[in-house]
């Protein structure tokens, strides 16, 4: 029951996600670039596990210094958010992925 609760928490929450951290203002990213740019030093030419990636935000950003990325998500509405962060360079591979229901820990 919790893990369908959470489903429905975050299906309503995912499409207001940006806005509610301020992700959709320039001011907010600009004020986050320090952060932005030590994590994407932290993350140059490494293979990334990110998990919990709820709309890719962050990943975006990683992509452009990893090698590559895994990003996964329980929730397939946080990823269905993910589509404008992804990265779009080919030299990056990302796969956002939901676990089967199954794999919830019972």
């Amino acid at each position: 029951m919790l893990v369908e609760e959470m489903q429905r928490y975050y299906g309503r929450r995912a499409p207001l996600y940006d806005a509610s951290m301020g992700y959709d203002s320039g001011q907010t990213v600009e004020g986050l670039v320090p952060v932005i740019d030590l994590l994407k030093s932290l993350m140059q030419d490494r293979r990334v596990l990110e998990i919990g990636c709820g709309p890719c935000f962050w990943t975006g950003f990683v992509s452009e210094s990893a090698t590559s990325i895994l990003a996964t998500d329980f929730n397939e509405s946080t990823l269905d958010q993910s589509l404008p962060y992804r990265p779009r360079d080919h030299n990056h591979f990302l796969r956002v992925y939901r676990p089967s229901p199954d794999f919830a820990v019972r």
